[in-house]
């Protein structure tokens, strides 16, 4: 220990420490940076998701103040959604399938069934429309009601 050199010592050191500090200095960078990037794709993610949905909100809340400006009824076309949901039901019945079949071949009656009924009231629905046409009084009040509820929903 007595022919060690002091002064080299610290010449050594020093600059050790130093290095040392700078590669633990750009681990912790590269870590907060790999970090970063996976936040802000998912940022940019939730971004585009709540744009999509402010998009279709807009697309309703047009809609009803159109219906409301014009003097309308809301068209059929309205309920896509529920026409979707029907047929995302259908398909997962379909998928479902691992019973019997004559089970299978009974709800597949009943469903038709059910679908010929539903038909059958659409047009009855219709023909009573076209036969009894409502006052535009009617309508915007109808529309009016629909636009209050709408907004009164968003509060």
């Amino acid at each position: 220990m007595n022919d060690a050199n002091p002064v080299m010592a610290i010449w050594i050191f020093f600059p050790f420490m130093v290095l040392f500090f700078l590669i633990l200095l750009n681990m912790f960078v590269a870590i907060v940076m790999s970090i970063y990037g996976e936040l802000r794709k998912n940022k940019q993610k939730d971004t585009e998701a709540l744009a999509e949905l402010l998009k279709e909100d807009t697309a309703k809340y047009k809609g009803k103040w159109v219906n409301l400006l014009c003097c309308r009824m809301p068209d059929e076309g309205e309920g896509t959604k529920k026409e979707t949901e029907d047929e995302e039901e259908e398909e997962d019945e379909k998928e479902e399938e691992d019973e019997d079949e004559e089970e299978a071949e009974e709800k597949k009656k009943q469903k038709e069934e059910d679908e010929r009924k539903k038909k059958k009231e659409r047009e009855k629905l219709e023909e009573l429309m076209r036969e009894k046409k409502p006052a535009t009084k009617d309508i915007f009040c109808f529309n009016l009601a629909q636009l209050v509820l709408f907004l009164l929903c968003k509060i």
